[in-house]
């Protein structure tokens, strides 16, 4: 049984494009919106749970992944971001259940780009330190798998709150918005589900980049995106910087995918991931 904590973007591509293989997902998040209702950072009702389920895989995606927040509320992301990950580590190991991570491209400094999985972690704000604890904690279990991802985007017809759905609003109404041009690698969230069930499948183990095939910054994915949305390219102003941000970020920390694409993966550019996205909303 595969049990999936976490009910965020990524979570709801998971459980979408493992239905359609034919494999059920049980669920588990602050909201509890599918199955199960579930805080982390409480170790007894991980335990609870798991006595119940008694799960053979858990993909851990759940956690603070908004930097600002990281940064202001320090102790808030210990809790969730690394405890919280603890927890989950100190119950799989019980349990004997196989833990997939889910992890950041913020882990590097952002000084050269094209980071393999080789390249030492040197994170540079406390979201990025948070997910380097969180590694270090996962790989204490011998049967695990971290999926390093960056910049998720996709089309989710639930809920999304995320920068690419709100900026592509923003364009579909004519209004201009303001993007970043430090690069990373923006990655398609049904291109890191169907990724996750091949290396399951396969059971891989280890650490694996699974992120976009070519390095961008958000600035560039929208501008891409009006092309093949057909909206109008003028709208999307190019920045460095963001007003108000407080935690540093890094110029450059896109992900080389080298490995996982010798195991027969692939992962989509930004052009191939938006022409897909465009075809499921018109479907």
């Amino acid at each position: 049984m595969i049990f999936l904590i976490g009910e965020g973007f990524l979570g709801q591509k998971i459980v979408s494009v493992f239905k359609e293989k034919g494999i059920k997902v049980v669920t588990a998040g602050i909201q509890g919106k599918e199955n199960y209702s579930l805080d982390i950072t409480d170790e007894q009702s991980l335990i609870y749970l798991f006595k119940d389920l008694n799960p053979d895989i858990v993909l851990l995606s759940a956690g603070i992944t908004n930097v600002e927040l990281c940064e202001a509320d320090q102790q808030k992301a210990l809790d969730v971001n690394v405890e919280g990950t603890r927890n989950v580590v100190d119950v799989c190991h019980a349990f004997d259940s196989k833990l997939v991570f889910f992890s950041s491209d913020y882990v590097f400094g952002g000084n050269k780009g094209s980071y393999t999985e080789k390249d030492e972690v040197n994170p540079i704000n406390f979201y990025g330190q948070t997910k380097v604890q969180g590694e270090k904690l996962v790989m204490n279990l011998s049967n695990h798998l971290i999926a390093r991802v960056s910049t998720l985007y996709g089309f989710n017809s639930n809920e999304d709150k995320s920068f690419f759905s709100f900026a592509m609003q923003k364009l579909k109404n004519n209004e201009s918005i303001e993007a970043v041009n430090i690069v990373n690698s923006p990655t398609l969230t049904d291109d890191v589900a169907e990724a996750v069930f091949l290396m399951l499948e396969k059971d891989f183990l280890g650490l694996f980049h699974v992120a976009g095939s070519n390095g961008c910054s958000k600035y560039d994915l929208l501008v891409k995106a009006c092309k093949v949305f057909g909206f109008d390219s003028s709208l999307v102003k190019e920045v460095s910087w963001v007003p108000g941000w407080k935690a540093k970020r890094p110029l450059n920390s896109s992900l080389d995918i080298t490995k996982i694409q010798l195991h027969g993966i692939k992962m989509s550019s930004v052009e191939e991931g938006l022409i897909k996205i465009k075809k499921q909303i018109n479907k």
